[in-house]
């Protein structure tokens, strides 16, 4: 380790969007761009070890999302789309081309929505980490198609959760959601090093 997480919030700075919401990066090391945008729910910092590791030979700007981390809190602006917005902006402000960029999860969304809305131009790869490239199963897919692309939801399975979770057990059945996550997922341990570095 030559960081360390303490160390990591003395290397944030502030960039503003183009609507006024106030983003926090931590931005650190030299050499290629390597952004990395978190998970819905995550803050930067929780990626430290990650960000220690790819600073030895590479800028690493890790993004706090807006309402994320220590980012604005702010009532609007928080579509995928928007996101993918906030990081065209995030780019120009800090004069980044030719970018690696690590999506986690949503980060993966506002990665494509990016792509979608400015075009490949200043990302040079692309690091997609835990999501499927579909969503929602459709419904005239085979049973084996569902299996290959590995989703697990029909559109109608998300509108009867959003249903439960806005409807008067909404706190139940978010707290049902959590423990069945927490139950699943086991400790984080360093992995090894069996990626090839980019």
């Amino acid at each position: 380790m030559i960081w360390g997480k303490d160390v990591l919030n003395d290397h944030r700075r502030d960039v503003r969007t183009n609507d006024g919401v106030r983003l926090s990066v931590i931005d650190i090391g030299h050499g290629q761009p390597l952004l990395i945008l978190p998970a819905w729910s995550n803050a930067a910092i929780e990626y430290w070890r990650q960000i220690d590791d790819f600073a030895r030979d590479h800028r690493v700007i890790a993004v706090d999302m807006r309402g994320h981390g220590a980012s604005e809190k702010c009532g609007h602006g928080y579509r995928v789309s928007r996101l993918a917005a906030d990081l065209d902006g995030l780019l120009r402000e800090l004069d980044v081309t030719d970018a690696i960029v690590m999506g986690h999860s949503m980060g993966c969304s506002v990665i494509w929505a990016y792509i979608d809305l400015f075009g490949p131009g200043k990302l040079a790869r692309l690091i997609l980490v835990d999501q499927a490239a579909t969503q929602l199963i459709q419904p005239w897919w085979s049973q084996q198609e569902r299996l290959d692309y590995g989703c697990r939801n029909t559109i109608g399975d998300i509108f009867d959760l959003c249903a439960d979770l806005t409807g008067s057990a909404g706190e139940q059945k978010t707290r049902e959601l959590f423990l069945g996550f927490s139950r699943r997922v086991s400790p984080l341990r360093r992995p090894r090093r069996s990626c090839r570095r980019c």
